[in-house]
């Protein structure tokens, strides 16, 4: 195959083999032993042939991927030992009430200096040059009295994010699900999610934000700035919020629905400004009455959190 420029290259890798042998050790397995797999679908393993144990754990299997809840219940599913059962299901909240999880974008660009060295963000470099082990100074900063989900679970968000700006979405989103988890009837909100490819930097979504749309709690709007017919043509949140803006307009006027924006200024600029333009059109209005009906009507129903 022959490499032209704008092609990518692709990497097979290696797990380490630490973890192969800590795998291997755990099962009692033995490294040269020949296993032969089979499948009723389609799969990426070997199939119907023989290969050695620590080749198919070395090359096919993901060793290092923290396993979601669903992976959990999989688990469940096929464990018959009631120990290993209890085990299993405690990891959840062993892991929600002991490890907070971040989202964070990692700056690092060219100087507007035009000096040689890139710009590196103190924050996110910081975090980003941590090892397991080292000790953070931290503390719980309270966020505007607003900002944070409905004490009603029957009413819906609607969620405007856009890259790193997803972090609190999916702190309003871990919280329902553990709501709707424990049996309650949870309302069904929409987040509305821009990044530039579903592929690069979609965040959550083949994790916790699939998890969630199967439970029911959450149905995600992407916007693909780099892709956008993946989008329906849309390019950035707001074109993606005027594309479903029907459905926007019922979970405000039918559902009590709550508003919610993180991200950049120039998002949350953005989203004002389509939200104006939804209220011109369904009241047929002037500009100048949308912007004074659209500052009536966020009141005490939206809220926003805004970084550059």
């Amino acid at each position: 195959m022959t490499y032209r420029a704008g092609d990518y290259l692709a990497i097979l890798l290696h797990n380490p083999s630490r973890d192969v042998h800590r795998v291997i050790s755990r099962f009692s397995l033995s490294p040269v032993q020949q296993i032969v797999l089979s499948a009723e679908g389609p799969t990426s393993l070997p199939v119907d042939k023989p290969i050695g144990v620590f080749s198919l754990l070395a090359s096919y299997v993901e060793l290092s991927q923290p396993a979601t809840t669903r992976d959990l219940r999989i688990l469940l599913s096929a464990e018959s030992s009631k120990a290993t059962k209890t085990a299993l299901e405690d990891l959840p909240v062993a892991y929600a009430e002991k490890r907070p999880s971040l989202t964070v974008s990692v700056v690092e660009a060219p100087a507007l200096s035009g000096k040689e060295h890139p710009f590196l963000g103190v924050a996110s470099t910081f975090l980003a040059t941590l090892r397991p082990g080292d000790m953070v100074q931290l503390a719980v900063r309270a966020s505007a009295a607003t900002f944070h989900p409905p004490e009603d679970i029957s009413i819906p968000m609607i969620m405007f994010a856009a890259g790193s700006g997803l972090s609190p979405m999916r702190g309003f989103l871990q919280e329902r699900s553990a709501q709707k988890k424990a049996g309650r009837d949870v309302a069904k909100s929409t987040l509305f999610f821009g990044c530039r490819s579903p592929e690069e930097d979609f965040l959550y979504s083949d994790s916790d934000l699939k998890e969630w749309q199967e439970l029911g709690i959450v149905d995600v709007r992407p916007a693909f700035s780099r892709y956008p017919e993946k989008s329906f043509g849309c390019r950035y949140v707001q074109d993606r919020v005027w594309h479903d803006r029907e459905l926007v307009k019922q979970a405000y006027d039918h559902q009590n629905a709550r508003l919610f924006t993180c991200g950049s200024g120039k998002m949350a600029q953005g989203i004002k400004r389509v939200l104006t333009e939804l209220i011109k059109e369904s009241r047929g209005c002037s500009d100048d009455e949308a912007a004074r009906l659209f500052e009536r009507a966020i009141q005490g129903r939206y809220a926003i959190d805004i970084f550059e």
